[in-house]
């Protein structure tokens, strides 16, 4: 599903009006895209978005569940809310288009962190800093999905299809999430959404060092 989805997005891009008319022109508008890392972007949004939606999507009920006191929950959403922000911030810092490798990894790897932190009964603490560091990590991580779908098509297309790939994702989270609860309550959520956004990564990895493998290739036969 999630393939034929990422697919489905990448086959449509194709249609969408270019962003730049400076992008060299051709016959019918597919030679542009880097199909390999198109894919793997897409494929990786959906995913990742996958596992931030499930997650978030009971977040609330998560601090409920462990009696955190509806104020502290209440105080963790809107702490959490400016932490995003904070991530997106700090982006843009540490923005840097030779290598959107780690700074993926390091969002990865902190949104993990927020899902364990919930896991079992969780402290008031310990639910206000997972918040923080959930949306800290998602937003910050979207620059940098972005600028690998806009590096797979310099006409802005594939860009333009993850807007839909997110969406979806994020809306099919919960959706997921809903048909893992059960007995052990949210402890299936959070280890699939662990599973999700480390299969996430290793999709996006994948594709950017399939398109600088590429790059190099490419150069050394223009040389």
């Amino acid at each position: 599903g999630a393939a034929a989805a990422a697919l489905g997005a990448g086959a449509l891009a194709s249609w969408l009006p270019a962003g730049s008319r400076a992008a060299s022109p051709t016959v019918s508008g597919l030679s542009a895209i880097h199909w390999r890392l198109a894919i793997a972007g897409l494929l990786g949004v959906f995913l990742y978005f996958l596992a931030q939606g499930a997650v978030w999507s009971y977040f609330g009920e998560i601090g409920a569940a462990s009696r955190v006191a509806p104020a502290v929950i209440g105080r963790a959403l809107a702490i959490s809310s400016i932490a995003g922000i904070g991530g997106a911030l700090l982006a843009v810092v540490v923005c840097t288009r030779s290598n959107r490798s780690l700074p993926l990894v390091a969002s990865a790897a902190v949104s993990v962190v927020s899902f364990i932190l919930l896991l079992g009964h969780v402290s008031g603490i310990a639910f206000v800093v997972s918040g923080i560091l959930f949306n800290a990590a998602w937003n910050f991580s979207m620059p940098f999905l972005s600028g690998m779908c806009s590096a797979a098509d310099a006409r802005g297309r594939i860009v333009c299809s993850m807007g839909c790939i997110q969406t979806v994702g994020t809306g099919l989270g919960p959706a997921v999430a809903a048909t893992l609860l059960g007995q052990n309550g949210f402890s299936s959520v959070l280890w699939m959404s662990v599973a999700v956004v480390v299969l996430s990564m290793a999709v996006v990895l994948g594709g950017l060092r399939a398109h600088h493998r590429e790059s190099i290739s490419g150069a050394f036969r223009s040389a």
